[in-house]
């Protein structure tokens, strides 16, 4: 750790293996953002929400093992099976909502925010929090607010430091090519869903037996 700290600073802060103040990020995200991030500790979630005005922390004993069941669940009626949609499990995302998100909409989602940064772990990160419900009105987060998610909150000030020097005089193109070893023929009816484990994470062995990339070398 040290020695990657000391030779690739920068991929440190990506990864998030730093830490950030708050003040740092609340200055960061300026008037127009704000930042969800969620922590799992065992079976507990710690959520942070902030804002350029304000922050807070919420605690949810022993939430993980309901989140866990209403994401899979979401996460169930977002991928077709045999080439249909099920419907979508709105309830199911109604209850993420009211767990994650309603108890610090105020900082969240106020009418001066326009994007939602989302640091999340675990399930969510299968989920975008853009799809679930708001009450029972029939909105949804994404008609209150933009998303944008990132891999750690230090990230935030290493991109806004980015975002702030001048461009390189020669752009950068790169188109990646993943080892997959799956059959090509078989592209039709892939389950993403079958990837990424119910808890969160990606299953390697079920990634690696995917078909390779259309026209890749």
């Amino acid at each position: 750790d040290t020695r990657m700290a000391r030779e690739f600073p920068a991929y440190v802060e990506l990864a998030g293996t730093s830490a950030v103040g708050a003040a740092t990020v609340m200055s960061t995200l300026g008037p127009t953002r704000s930042l969800v991030g969620l922590t799992i500790a065992g079976r507990d979630l710690y959520v942070a929400a902030m804002n350029s005005d304000g922050a807070r922390i919420l605690r949810i004993d022993g939430g993980l093992p309901e989140l866990q069941d209403n994401v899979r669940r979401l996460r169930e009626s977002l991928e077709p099976r045999d080439g249909r949609y099920l419907r979508f499990r709105i309830e199911n995302g109604r209850a993420i909502y009211r767990q994650i998100l309603e108890p610090a909409a105020d900082l969240l989602l106020s009418s001066a925010r326009r994007t939602m940064v989302e640091v999340t772990d675990g399930p969510l990160d299968g989920i975008p929090l853009s799809v679930l419900p708001i009450g029972e009105d029939g909105r949804f987060v994404i008609d209150a607010i933009a998303g944008a998610r990132l891999p750690s909150v230090s990230s935030l000030v290493l991109l806004a430091g980015i975002a702030g020097r001048q461009p390189v005089a020669d752009p950068f193109l790169g188109i990646g090519d993943p080892a997959l070893e799956g059959d090509p023929s078989k592209r039709r009816g892939v389950q993403q869903s079958d990837v990424f484990a119910a808890a969160g994470g990606i299953d390697l062995a079920k990634l690696r037996s995917l078909p390779r990339l259309p026209e890749s070398a």
